[in-house]
């Protein structure tokens, strides 16, 4: 590997990791999450995905958050895509009442090829509609690159920014992942991957962090 991909895989991690040092990963809490996607091409532009996730808490060894989203791309130009999705999620308030949410999102994803590293970013812009509670507004951004690639298996890295844009007015979480994906048969894939977690609380009042663990199970058709 390059000196040149060598730099910007360190980058990627700085940016993820630069303030997970308040807290160590071992003190967090930790998650399962488990993800059944599919998608389609309806023709050479146009592309549809459907995914449901369920996610497990330590704290609550029982499903205590569920998403459904849908989302429809149109191609632009090579491998860059806009797209419209929409997302119903069920999750329990402080592991009692049960809420639901609804979101609206558009973003731009892109993917390009530099010194070799498969590179992708997703930008949008997502609106939170909440039960009987305020809706939200964010801008979301994804940096990912695939680390290495060989002829059915690939390792990558991502790391995706929340910017709160009508509550805090600022950056209040952050993802940084790590994992591997490997295709068995022409239609079906499986990812495993890491996630490190750093997200303010509602009222921005402190810094909480979390470990995950996921299994992603996907389908070409």
């Amino acid at each position: 590997m390059t000196k040149k991909a060598f730099f910007y895989i360190f980058l990627l991690m700085i940016i993820g990791f630069v303030q997970v040092y308040q807290k160590p990963l071992l003190g967090s809490s930790w998650q399962l999450w488990t993800t059944a996607l599919s998608k389609s091409s309806i023709n050479k532009n146009v592309k549809v995905e459907f995914s449901h996730q369920c996610r497990f808490n330590d704290t609550l060894p029982t499903l205590d958050y569920f998403e459904s989203s849908q989302d429809l791309f149109f191609r632009i130009k090579g491998s860059n895509y806009f797209g419209l999705g929409i997302s119903s999620f069920f999750y329990k308030e402080d592991y009692a009442r049960w809420v639901r949410e609804f979101d609206f999102s558009a973003f731009i994803k892109n993917k390009i090829k530099i010194f070799g590293l498969g590179l992708s970013s997703n930008l949008g812009v997502e609106y939170r509609s909440m039960e009987d509670s305020d809706s939200r507004a964010y801008v979301k951004f994804q940096l990912g690159v695939d680390l290495l690639k060989l002829k059915d298996v690939t390792i990558y890295a991502k790391n995706k920014f929340y910017y709160n844009y009508n509550n805090l007015k600022q950056y209040d979480r952050n993802r940084t992942t790590i994992g591997v994906s490997r295709k068995f048969f022409e239609h079906f894939e499986m990812a495993a991957y890491y996630i490190f977690q750093k997200s303010k609380s509602r009222l921005g009042a402190f810094w909480g962090t979390a470990n995950i663990v996921g299994l992603d199970f996907m389908f070409d058709f």
